[in-house]
């Protein structure tokens, strides 16, 4: 009778650890994806580059054609980048022309985007995730994107149209998250007014 018990138990024992080995492979297969740090390979040229970085609010992707790590990781260059930052209810998609450059600036400790300097043919657009709806077009030649403040720089030429209103000047700062914009110097403004009816 004892024996049956101990036999019993220990088969129990086996199907216990059995059950809870399925239940640690299916747990990490639902575990969330992991940041990977920026690439470690300093010198070498990288074709199909992409680079993502998360937080709770928000979310950055870098891509590009090719780019080029830097030894100290302070001068990485981006062929052709594009880059999107996105919250839970918008992103921003930034795109270059064939001849967009990018220099990246990474944190020193944390391996993390600090700046993003882009120069070229450069188009913004923001949407609203759930509708789709473009909240904000932008274009310009020279783009400045600071992680810390959340901020979009536009230099070179640049327009910006939110809504009815088209606004110009020699620098439009987009502070994107708190969907505020400053412009400096020369500042062009052209709304339009509300298309109506007359019988």
């Amino acid at each position: 009778m004892e024996k049956n018990c101990k036999y019993v138990s220990s088969k129990f024992v086996r199907k216990l650890i059995f059950l809870s080995f399925l239940f640690l492979i299916s747990s990490g297969c639902n575990k969330k994806q992991e940041e990977k740090p920026f690439p470690n390979i300093s010198g070498e040229k990288l074709s199909g580059f992409s680079f993502q970085q998360f937080s709770e609010k928000f979310n950055l992707e870098l891509k590009g054609e090719s780019a080029e790590i830097s030894q100290d990781k302070k001068n990485n260059f981006v062929k052709k980048p594009s880059f999107s930052l996105s919250s839970k209810t918008e992103i921003i998609e930034v795109s270059t022309g064939h001849q967009g450059t990018a220099k990246v600036k990474l944190e020193q400790n944390l391996q993390k985007i600090e700046e993003i300097f882009i120069e070229g043919d450069i188009d913004i657009i923001q949407k609203n995730i759930k509708t789709n709806e473009v909240v904000m077009e932008a274009h310009c030649k020279k783009l400045t994107y600071i992680d810390k403040k959340k901020v979009l720089i536009m230099d070179g030429n640049p327009i910006i149209k939110r809504k009815k209103g088209t606004f110009s000047g020699e620098k439009i700062f987009y502070y994107w998250d708190e969907n505020k914009v400053e412009i400096t110097g020369k500042v062009n403004v052209t709304i339009y007014p509300d298309e109506t009816s007359t019988d």
